[in-house]
């Protein structure tokens, strides 16, 4: 049986000192510090299993059913990388970053849909 982690509050994210892991800092529910960490190729298979957690959890929800989640940045750093072809996003909330790593595909339909929800004057 795996080992369920539980935690109150995440307090940080991001790639470990030598690059080759991802890392969450957490508290956990007896207020305890910790941190989970696992392969940089994994973060894909973590992001796509949290978006579909919250997704059935706002689907099942009675009080917020069409709830959608939403993050307002203050600043975004938009950067390529020519080595493996992705286009690199960086949204500054507060004065913390968190960095997004797109295909170039993926980018570019992402500034379609994004182009047609502004207003043309």
């Amino acid at each position: 049986m795996p080992e369920i982690l539980a935690v109150k509050e995440l307090k940080g994210a991001g790639a470990t000192e030598d690059g080759i892991n991802c890392r969450l800092d957490y508290v956990d529910l007896n207020d305890q510090p910790g941190a989970l960490v696992f392969p940089l190729d994994q973060l894909d298979a973590l992001v796509g299993l949290l978006l579909h957690v919250e997704r059935k959890r706002s689907a099942e929800s009675e009080e917020f059913p069409k709830q959608t989640m939403a993050l307002l940045a203050q600043n975004v750093e938009v950067g390529s990388s020519n080595e493996d072809q992705m286009i690199m996003l960086d949204f500054h909330v507060d004065q913390r970053k968190f960095a997004f790593a797109l295909s170039r595909e993926d980018a570019i339909n992402l500034v379609s849909i994004i182009s047609t929800l502004i207003p043309k004057h």
